[in-house]
């Protein structure tokens, strides 16, 4: 059963995210989300398995193929009933784009979580 104080934490990262989503210009969006069905045109990601559960990111291959200036903020698949953010700057995603890979961990909800953001081979 989930406690008060994880449903709270989880409604406030909910919060948090769905203006994001709603009031970004579409340079700054948060994308990413990805169910695991095959679904992402970019680079797939499973991230570490924390409390119990994993989150999934997709980086759009748009998004190696021309870096932003200022990098991109992703949204994770929602698990265990909440998201995380990945952000990833330019020099990260151009590494990716080169072959080479990145860790990086998401935003906290009272957890985080690591994402290898690599090409598949």
């Amino acid at each position: 059963m989930i406690t008060r104080r994880e449903f709270l934490l989880g409604s406030t990262a909910t919060l948090i995210l769905v203006p994001l989503a709603g009031c970004s210009s579409d340079e700054d969006s948060p994308m990413g989300v990805d169910d695991g069905g095959g679904s992402c045109q970019g680079v797939f990601s499973t991230g570490s398995n924390s409390t119990g559960h994993v989150h999934t990111v997709c980086i759009p291959e748009s998004d190696l193929t021309s870096p932003p200036a200022n990098g991109r903020t992703y949204i994770t698949s929602s698990d265990a009933g909440h998201s995380h953010t990945v952000s990833l700057n330019q020099s990260q995603l151009q590494t990716v784009s080169g072959g080479g890979s990145v860790t990086v961990t998401s935003s906290s909800t009272g957890h985080v979580h690591d994402f290898l953001i690599q090409k598949a081979s």
